[in-house]
């Protein structure tokens, strides 16, 4: 199930693109339903998506790199490609911070700016966000509808990637991305999207592309499945 809702912003970062991103390229074989191909970076997939605005059943399924380019020639209208940047807003520290929503509500600028990692606009942000009544009503219809915010500490079982900032590109043959992410992050690791000058690892599946590409530039290590798969024995 799939809840959108989306926000506008007054004014986007003035460096937005030195932030990291995704390249999209996106097309669609129907429009009811909606049936859409897209290519994330190095992953392909096939997306269908029911009738709704607001809320609708959403199923992703995985795509070869082949049957996506074969399915691209069959698009109905424009192919579509743009840029997703991955602006990060600082939810790791107003949860170890302000721990539940409540708190974060009653928040200040001030008590905001003593956080590390968020500077004045952010906070200005963040407060502006709560005085608005309208956010406060759709925030309230979820948590009446049974949305219930919770935070979860991770559980750390060894150290192996401590300090390690990994990136996954690629098909890995025995993990999907998720399962190889909770693995990297329980045994000290952290996991990025894109790699950047703080990345220190690169694991490679099959049909790597542009990831691997800016690693190898960078000469960040890079392993593929099997090391992965011996580093967690």
């Amino acid at each position: 199930m799939e809840i959108e809702r989306k926000y506008r912003i007054l004014t986007p970062p003035k460096d937005y693109e030195s932030y990291p991103f995704h390249q999209i390229e996106q097309a669609y074989l129907c429009t009811e339903p909606v049936v859409r191909i897209r290519k994330e970076d190095d992953t392909c997939y096939m997306t269908y998506k029911s009738k709704g605005l607001l809320v609708r059943e959403e199923y992703n399924l995985p795509l070869t790199r082949k049957a996506y380019e074969h399915l691209l020639k069959k698009a109905d209208g424009i192919i579509l490609t743009k840029r997703r940047y991955l602006i990060p807003i600082p939810a790791k520290d107003l949860v170890k911070a302000f721990k539940n929503i409540d708190n974060l509500k009653r928040a200040t600028k001030e008590e905001l700016l003593e956080l590390e990692n968020v500077g004045d606009i952010t906070a200005e942000a963040i407060v502006n966000w709560f005085n608005d009544e309208s956010n406060l009503s759709e925030m309230e219809k979820l948590l009446a509808a049974g949305v219930q915010p919770k935070t979860q500490e991770k559980s750390v079982i060894s150290s192996i990637f401590g300090g390690q900032f990994v990136v996954l590109t690629g098909t890995l043959q025995d993990f999907k991305r998720s399962e190889a992410q909770k693995i990297i992050e329980e045994n000290g690791g952290e996991c990025q999207s894109s790699v950047t000058s703080k990345t220190t690892l690169v694991v490679a599946g099959e049909s790597a592309g542009s990831k691997l590409d800016k690693a190898k530039k960078l000469g960040i290590k890079i392993i593929d499945e099997e090391e992965f798969k011996a580093m967690i024995k």
